[in-house]
């Protein structure tokens, strides 16, 4: 390690990355990476040995059967698993941006980290989903990749139903139509946005008057058009911090700012830390490891 924190960068040769307990570290420094992690406690620990996961300002204590999210650009630290009781999934943000519904959804899901113990039923489905994907990992079949994502997608719709369930002051009565046609723009400004983009002009690429797809759009993702605009430029500069070359300037410029002062503002109000000490925590994988020791 250069660090005693990192950047985490993995290139995944199958859609989903399987971490066994066998290969889960027993204990790693913060550090943060681009893809989605899920994290599940697989069995009882001795008493005062539960295994602990700092995420953001947060500790989590898992027991068995609870399950952890860990969204890009998370920073997280694994601070006990001595008892081996962990075990987990790391998938491309692509795998999830597949999903046509991810645009609307993405600000409930990245405010979710930890399966409440009360919600039982999701915690059950969610548990089984995840072991029939670790079990997929030695199936030696030609469609072993798809089959594990099949199972992924299962775990997002019950975890989105379970939201509209119980949180439905958070959903939209919107149509179908009209909340496909913003999920599409969101893929639309997230796949465009370091270029100028305008409210008018998306709300013409939508094919809504501006006042009403400004409404709109708050109503059925959460985030006005500028926040989602920004939020997605933060998460491209994050893709870039890591490649050192870079300074901050071309990082800022290249994610869509339009100043560095805008960028740094910015980033420091959604990451909590100055683009700069955010990058502090990258270090490039030495012979293609991670710290889960991953094969």
């Amino acid at each position: 390690m250069k660090n005693e924190s990192s950047f985490e960068q993995n290139s995944f040769a199958a859609a989903i990355n399987v971490i066994p307990q066998s290969n889960f570290a027993a204990e790693f420094p913060l550090h943060w990476h681009q893809y989605v992690e899920i994290i599940i406690c697989l069995n009882d620990a001795p008493s005062g040995n539960e295994p602990k996961i700092a995420v953001d300002d947060a500790t989590h204590s898992l027991n068995p059967g609870e399950i952890l999210f860990i969204w890009p650009g998370q920073l997280h630290e694994i601070i006990s698993n001595k008892s081996g009781c962990l075990a987990g999934i790391q998938f491309s943000t692509k795998v999830f941006q597949e999903i046509p519904e991810s645009g609307s959804m993405l600000k409930h899901f990245y405010g979710f980290s930890k399966i409440p113990v009360n919600a039982e039923r999701l915690q059950k489905n969610a548990f089984n989903i995840f072991k029939k994907i670790i079990s997929l990992n030695n199936d030696e079949s030609f469609f072993r990749d798809t089959k594990m994502r099949i199972e992924l997608y299962k775990l997002f719709i019950i975890f989105g139903e379970y939201m509209r369930a119980t949180y439905p002051e958070l959903f939209t009565s919107h149509t179908t139509e009209t909340v496909t046609r913003i999920n599409e723009t969101c893929r639309y400004i997230s796949e465009n946005c370091e270029n100028e983009l305008s409210l008018n002009d998306t709300a013409e690429h939508a094919g809504f008057s501006p006042y009403y797809f400004s409404r709109t759009f708050k109503s059925v993702t959460g985030y006005s058009f500028v926040e989602y605009l920004t939020e997605q430029r933060i998460a491209k500069a994050q893709t870039l911090l890591a490649d050192q070359s870079l300074s901050i300037t071309d990082v800022a410029y290249s994610a869509g700012f339009q100043s560095i002062s805008t960028f740094n503002r910015a980033f420091l109000q959604q990451r909590g830390l100055s683009p700069r000490e955010f990058r502090k925590y990258y270090v490039e994988n030495e012979n293609g490891r991670t710290h889960h020791d991953l094969d």
